[in-house]
């Protein structure tokens, strides 16, 4: 996108990346691990591939359970390397978190560990707890009854609730915040 940003009509400066469930955690390894080489990077790139922000949809943060019959063995150090938690730094871009609190499929636990991560981290984020919204929803979760969004950006903490179980106004709202309109 950056490389064909004049093309494709877009500021390179201003890109977010997004994904759900198995492309929550991609697009967290993506924005969060920027260019390292170690985890498949080009250390020869001439073009970055940095984002500005990250949305994650009730992706995996930890190993646990997910798929360690496919991961090869790195021994010890296995889930530190898979875990977009170790990436976290003071400069990782602003992250959005978006979870149903009725999800069976990716405990909420994984994104609340997240949430953690980035405090500690002193990095700008939002959390919204999709109240009743379970594994794979889009910005209209059926049977959701609501949001309730914490975080901090800029240093300022952010609390708020909905009783509306649409999230689409909350993610223009951080897009916007983050890459502008």
């Amino acid at each position: 996108m950056r490389k064909n940003a004049r093309d494709l009509g877009i500021d390179p400066q201003r890109i977010a990346v997004a994904g759900g469930s198995a492309g929550g955690y991609l697009a967290l390894m993506v924005g969060l691990t920027d260019e390292k080489a170690e985890l498949g990077g080009d250390p020869k790139a001439v073009i970055s591939s940095k984002v500005s922000a990250v949305i994650d949809m009730y992706g995996v943060t930890g190993s646990g359970n997910y798929a360690k019959d496919m991961l090869v063995n790195f021994g010890a150090d296995t889930d530190k390397v898979f875990s977009p938690l170790s990436y976290v730094t003071s400069k990782s871009v602003p992250v959005l978190i978006l979870h149903g609190t009725a999800d069976k499929t990716v405990d909420i636990k994984q994104s609340r560990n997240l949430e953690e991560v980035l405090i500690k981290n002193k990095v700008d984020y939002n959390f919204v707890e999709v109240v009743e919204a379970e594994h794979t929803f889009d910005l209209h979760p059926p049977k959701a009854k609501g949001w309730k969004l914490s975080g901090t950006f800029k240093g300022q903490a952010e609390s708020r609730m909905s009783n509306d179980p649409d999230v689409k106004a909350v993610v223009v709202e951080f897009l916007e915040r983050t890459i502008g309109k």
